[in-house]
């Protein structure tokens, strides 16, 4: 009897095959079930089929069967390639079934973690990679046994080995150049945070430093070229990175929109992300994946709507970094939100949409770069402009204080020309005073003389009376002393003036 199961037509030309189209799926809550077993129970009705849904059973402690067959429509045995999307798997089983000439099933290879020694070591794939010869005419069976702690979705696609290589080369330039362009746009900010000290351009960096770390955490680079084997950051790697992308993206919105001035209810919502993805962050150092993975989705929906909003009303407000930030941060969105519906199956997977999450990433980071720019370049206006204001203040200032000069040079003038006329006038007083001197002492020595003859003749008259003569030259002496005091006043009080 024929095993009921999704079956794979295996064309001449074609590169690929996407398992996720059609696929049973079985779900082991014991985990106890081998392989001999499962064949076994080829019939059993707790096997589902699944048709454009590529498997995607999330956080699971069962145990996962997948079973699909393979028939090839060549006239040669054909080598292919099973992929298996997804670098968090951590238990992985593949075995090959085929039918001996009686029909019946036997298992004609088992492999384990892509270890296999036909092909290169395993750590030169990001995704597990298992080889499968498929016999020409045949109809053969594939069972694949997964197990993990992390979420079991993934995708599975069976190549031809000689289309794989140069899919993967595409998929390694464009993560290049893609890692390369973010490792550029972090250092340049890094250098030029070192010389202006803004704390945006330093939280930018980190946020650019966790996206990388975010996209080699789900794309396989990490593990494959940076932590390797290391069992701790392949288990922590996908919750750390996103809680430091938000961490950091949050503190630098917090800087780049200036929210410390704006509105209370604003800085409640980035503070609060922060701090939530904070607490996420310490958590996951302790706690599995399973638990804290939910936490983080349902919290980062909400921040993303959040942030989105509060940048849409300060844009409405008139905001101009706020515009750069809702059209970054919704081409990040739009991303996202497209590679998840290309991970659930709802979308077909192309080159377009598989990389649509970095390339959104990408013109964020951008947009980003460009909106620091600007905010720099209006800050220098600002300052400019407060250097143009103050030097024409202190321009005006100078006007003020140099016509304050002027008017006391005109002052000074004034004075002195003043200061000149009654120098003049004292000069003439002087010489008037030297007249009326010289003047006076004519006038005082001849009225002495006059007097001293009168009084000679009358003391030749009246005998006994000298006291008389000498009563009248004081007298004399005591009234031009008078004028001569009263002429030192009015030059004094002239000189005063």
């Amino acid at each position: 009897m024929a095993v009921s199961t999704a079956e794979h037509r295996l064309a001449v030309g074609q590169p690929q095959i996407d398992i996720g189209k059609s696929y049973h799926f079985w779900r082991d809550p014991t985990g106890q079930q081998t392989i001999n077993e499962i064949i076994r129970r080829q019939y059993d009705p707790r096997w589902t089929l699944s048709v454009n849904t590529p498997p995607n059973f999330q956080y699971t402690n069962d145990t996962v069967w997948l079973r699909f067959e393979l028939a090839s429509a060549q006239n040669h045995d054909s080598d292919y390639l099973l992929e298996l999307g997804s670098p968090f798997l951590d238990d992985i089983e593949v075995h090959h079934v085929k039918r001996n000439h009686f029909g019946d099933l036997y298992i004609a290879s088992s492999m384990r973690g892509g270890d296999d020694s036909t092909l290169t070591p395993p750590s030169d794939y990001r995704f597990p990679i298992f080889p499968i010869q498929v016999q020409a005419g045949a109809s053969e069976l594939v069972y694949v046994k997964v197990r993990s702690g992390s979420a079991i979705s993934f995708s599975a696609r069976l190549w031809q080995r000689d289309a794989y290589m140069p899919s993967e080369q595409t998929a390694q330039a464009f993560y290049g150049f893609f890692f390369g362009l973010m490792m550029v746009m972090a250092c340049y900010n890094l250098v030029a945070w070192l010389f202006i000290k803004e704390p945006m351009y330093l939280c930018y960096v980190f946020y650019v430093l966790s996206i990388v770390f975010f996209q080699a955490s789900i794309s396989g680079f990490g593990a494959l070229y940076l932590w390797g084997g290391a069992d701790w950051l392949l288990d922590k790697g996908l919750v750390i990175s996103i809680s430091l992308s938000f961490l950091f993206g949050a503190l630098f919105v917090w800087h780049l929109l200036l929210l410390k001035i704006q509105h209370v209810i604003y800085q409640k919502a980035v503070i609060t992300t922060m701090w939530a993805y904070s607490g996420i962050l310490l958590a996951s150092l302790v706690l599995p994946e399973s638990i804290l993975a939910p936490v983080a989705q349902v919290v980062g929906i909400t921040a993303c709507l959040a942030l989105l909003l509060m940048g849409c009303l300060l844009s409405w407000q008139g905001h101009e970094m706020a515009r750069y930030f809702v059209v970054a941060w919704g081409l990040l969105l739009i991303g996202t939100v497209v590679f998840t519906l290309v991970v659930r199956g709802v979308l077909p997977r192309t080159p377009i949409t598989e990389y649509m999450q970095p390339v959104g990433m990408t013109l964020e980071v951008m947009l980003l770069a460009i909106a620091m720019a600007l905010r720099v370049n209006q800050e220098r206006d600002a300052r400019k402009h407060a250097a143009k204001t103050a030097l024409d203040l202190a321009q005006k200032v100078n006007g003020m204080n140099a016509e304050k000069l002027i008017l006391f040079s005109e002052d000074n003038q004034v004075l002195e020309h003043q200061a000149v006329e009654q120098d003049k006038q004292l000069a003439v007083m002087r010489q008037e005073l030297d007249v009326m001197k010289g003047r006076l002492d004519g006038i005082v020595l001849a009225d002495a003389v006059e007097t001293v003859e009168e009084r000679a003749n009358s003391a030749t008259l009246t005998e006994g009376s000298p006291s008389g003569f000498e009563s009248l030259r004081s007298e004399s002496l005591n009234s031009e002393s008078d004028k001569i005091v009263s002429i030192e006043r009015r030059r004094k009080d002239s000189h005063d003036k």
